[in-house]
């Protein structure tokens, strides 16, 4: 399994010794309420998807390691992958709160796309977000997606509808964003 980092974060294989956090953040309303699947999970329910997880690849830890110690504050992975197409699917889950809105969720996006594009030669990677994350919309941007398409009254969630957004980026377009950063 390959281990990614930057200044700010580190991406390494999820444990099962992180089953605990992600039991908490699958306890926590505002956590979830951008999930797809939302509803609360037993430690024994959480349990099996970490171990699920571990034994598809492709899925990570993400660690803050700009701390005096390193923290797991979340997850990313590449998913249903399309090995003819070259795609995949990304998906990111900050779990720890107080690291929302810090540049965490960037640095990881940057960091699976380098691995997408760079390590698997994937042609395309997108991703599904709703309309009222921002702040996903506003991290996907910084790293490079761009919106596609709008599936409209695609979630139902807390008595309303809402819809749901495409966004995606091609590797060409990553390649370019590298050599400009560069």
């Amino acid at each position: 399994m390959y281990t990614f980092s930057n200044d700010k974060v580190r991406l390494r294989a999820l444990t099962m010794n992180d089953v605990d956090d992600h039991l908490r953040w699958r306890s926590d309303v505002d956590v979830t309420r951008t999930l797809f699947h939302s509803r609360p999970r037993s430690r024994s329910e959480v349990a099996s998807m970490v171990e699920h997880w571990i034994d598809s690849g492709d899925n990570f830890a993400i660690e803050a390691i700009d701390l005096p110690q390193p923290v797991h504050i979340g997850n990313c992975n590449l998913h249903d992958v399309v090995w003819r197409s070259r795609k995949a699917e990304f998906s990111i889950t900050i779990g720890e709160k107080q690291y929302w809105g810090r540049g965490y969720g960037t640095a990881a996006t940057q960091l699976m796309l380098e691995y997408g594009f760079g390590e698997l030669n994937l042609h395309r990677i997108y991703l599904y977000t709703y309309s009222f994350n921002t702040g996903a919309i506003r991290t996907y941007e910084k790293a490079g997606f761009k919106y596609e398409a709008t599936l409209r009254d695609d979630l139902y969630r807390a008595g309303q509808f809402h819809n749901s957004l495409l966004m995606g980026i091609l590797k060409s377009e990553w390649e370019a964003l590298v050599r400009t950063e560069e």
